[in-house]
């Protein structure tokens, strides 16, 4: 009976370990603050806006972030897009992008371009559901079939062209003859 008795413990213990007991829990973080709690934790969203509606599944880990989205978008319908994202680089594709192309941006760049656009933005807090998850170092590299243009090049170069642009009004200003006139439009094309 001991025998028995002692098998069935062995075998409840062996059903609770190997069924999973993680428990997920709601928590209301931005994916930014989820990055910075340098826990491993795998989360699930659904979040609804003006410009549609996003989902999907982020997996957090050591300061990094994958995320696996189906965002359905006005003008763009459904599709689904991807990123990763650690302290200096972020990775996005799939979507309007195609199949086999994406974008890599530094950090610092695609924080500034993000606010000026309707991307995934990284500190909107929204509600999630979360549980611990253990790290896949490989859900954090980016995929070698992918061609990623580096936007980051890309956006030096628009803020050069936009000072080029501004140094050219500012010197068809300077051809003014009349001084209060070369003045006011100095002012008027925020020359300094």
């Amino acid at each position: 009976m001991k025998s028995i008795t002692r098998t069935a413990v062995i075998v409840g213990i062996g059903f609770l370990l190997s069924s999973g007991t993680a428990q997920s829990a709601m928590t209301a973080k931005s994916a930014e603050q989820m990055m910075k709690s340098g826990q491993s934790m795998k989360c699930s969203f659904k979040n609804w806006s003006e410009n549609g509606q996003q989902s999907g599944t982020m997996f957090f880990a050591k300061g990094k972030m994958r995320g696996n989205f189906e965002i359905s978008q006005d003008g763009y319908g459904s599709f689904a897009s991807h990123m990763i994202r650690d302290d200096e680089w972020q990775y996005v594709w799939g979507g309007p992008m195609g199949q086999n192309r994406g974008f890599k941006s530094s950090v610092s760049s695609a924080d500034g371009f993000r606010k000026k656009s309707k991307t995934f933005d990284t500190d909107e807090v929204m509600d999630m559901d979360c549980e611990a998850w253990s790290e896949d170092k490989s859900f954090f590299v980016p995929p070698a079939d992918i061609d990623f243009s580096d936007m980051t090049q890309n956006l030096r170069q628009v803020q050069q062209a936009t000072a080029d642009m501004n140094q050219i009004k500012c010197s068809a200003c300077d051809q003014i003859p009349d001084p209060q006139g070369r003045q006011k439009c100095r002012e008027m094309m925020g020359c300094s």
